[in-house]
């Protein structure tokens, strides 16, 4: 019930005209200022795309100016080697920059370990850096890890199906070879745990439900960096908190260790 002091507003009157074109203009002010956010917010998003194509560019350009690491532990054979000539202890470890902190010795004893680290590299580079590493020699095991330097500007979907389709390529190219991926690693000062578990958890899926020629495994050692309070030890991290301090790459070597061993 209106007051007695209450005015209702006609449509078509002054009244009702005024407060309509007020809420309008408001409307007008609201979507300019979203229109504004989004931009910027894409221009933020094309400096990162920008820069990060840049430093692929340059990765491609000087893979032999310390962009690439490799590192190995030899068991005693050529690097010129047939399909026939690998042995069960021949492992390939490749990915970006965390598997820099990869001891050959720790992961498998018995030798014939190669780690190659592409410092920066997306799953594109990492295929590339794969190609011309398995035309010196065949690996008996081979695992992957990559995702991370594309997290902070693509959407979790793309970045879980680029890492899919460099696994299934990779299986592709080295078809007799046990293949893992390495699942992804948080980052402990920022926000990315939840992207982080889904594309784990869709990779891991990927290489399961394939028909058994495309198959492959997933190393699952994020619990060992995350505590069951879902929190991030930072003590296993360096200062960007993202690679690993040195406490964090003895987690990681052991947990690649485990996956040798249970092989």
């Amino acid at each position: 019930m209106m007051g007695k002091n209450s005015k209702k507003r006609r449509i078509g009157s002054d009244d009702y005209t005024l407060d309509l074109e007020k809420r309008v203009l408001e409307n007008e002010r609201s979507l300019a200022d979203l229109t504004k956010l989004f931009h910027e917010q894409m221009k933020e998003k094309d400096r990162k795309i920008a820069a990060l194509e840049l430093e692929n560019s340059e990765l491609r350009k000087g893979i032999d100016g310390g962009l690439l690491v490799e590192k190995s532990v030899e068991s005693g054979i050529s690097d010129d080697v047939t399909d026939g000539d690998v042995t069960d202890h021949d492992l390939l470890v490749i990915g970006d920059s965390l598997v820099d902190s990869i001891d050959p010795k720790e992961v498998n004893a018995n030798g014939g370990t190669t780690v190659v680290c592409v410092r920066g590299g997306s799953p594109k580079d990492i295929l590339e850096a794969f190609r011309n590493q398995i035309k010196k020699k065949r690996f008996k095991r081979i695992v992957v890890h990559v995702g991370t330097n594309l997290i902070p500007i693509y959407h979790k979907e793309y970045v879980a199906d680029s890492i899919i389709d460099t696994m299934f390529e990779i299986k592709k190219l080295s078809s007799e070879s046990k293949i893992a991926f390495s699942c992804m690693l948080p980052k402990w000062n920022d926000s990315w745990l939840p992207d982080i578990d889904y594309i784990n958890s869709r990779v891991a899926n990927a290489g399961i439900c394939v028909p058994p020629s495309r198959r492959f495994g997933f190393c699952n050692h994020l619990s060992r960096f995350v505590g069951m309070n879902g929190q991030v030890n930072p003590a296993l991290f360096a200062k960007d908190g993202i690679h690993l301090s040195k406490s964090g790459s003895k987690l990681f070597n052991k947990s690649l260790k485990l996956l040798v061993d249970m092989d």
